[in-house]
């Protein structure tokens, strides 16, 4: 029983495509999000105060962890249900790598898109809207 318990809970975190497709197309699709990153890296402004002169790996780290948390989970949402988001294609390796490519991009197209909405609604944290204070009338 825990072996089946354990092959079914791995088709569902996986899918339908074997487990070491996943896998590759995961590894591809993060490949392409830290290609991205190392050219965001790359082209950072060395002379501003809050950037170090010279380039260190904590600082990376330090400075992307939330981008590459993100990148690493829309990587294992985008293997797990890109043949549900679109039946009539069939993910590929090059596919992966590309999605990978314009991961940071749609991460900061959602940055803007949840800015636009909090000055439209007025929202100080996300999620809480502003409420009038109805003891003031």
């Amino acid at each position: 029983m825990e072996q089946n318990f354990s092959q079914e809970f791995v088709g569902y975190i996986i899918g339908t495509g074997s487990p070491a497709f996943v896998i590759a197309s995961i590894i591809f699709i993060l490949c392409g999000s830290f290609i991205n990153i190392a050219f965001d890296v790359h082209n950072r402004n060395e002379k501003s105060k809050n950037t170090p002169q010279k380039f260190s790996w904590s600082f990376f780290w330090l400075d992307n962890k939330l981008r590459i948390i993100l990148c690493i989970i829309m990587a294992l949402c985008v293997a797990r249900f890109f043949s549900d988001i679109f039946p009539q294609q069939k993910l590929s390796l090059f596919k992966a790598f590309c999605l990978g490519l314009i991961f940071d991009w749609m991460l900061v197209f959602l940055r803007h898109l949840q800015r636009l909405i909090k000055q439209k609604f007025n929202i100080k944290e996300f999620g809480r809207a502003e409420s009038p204070d109805i003891t003031e009338q």
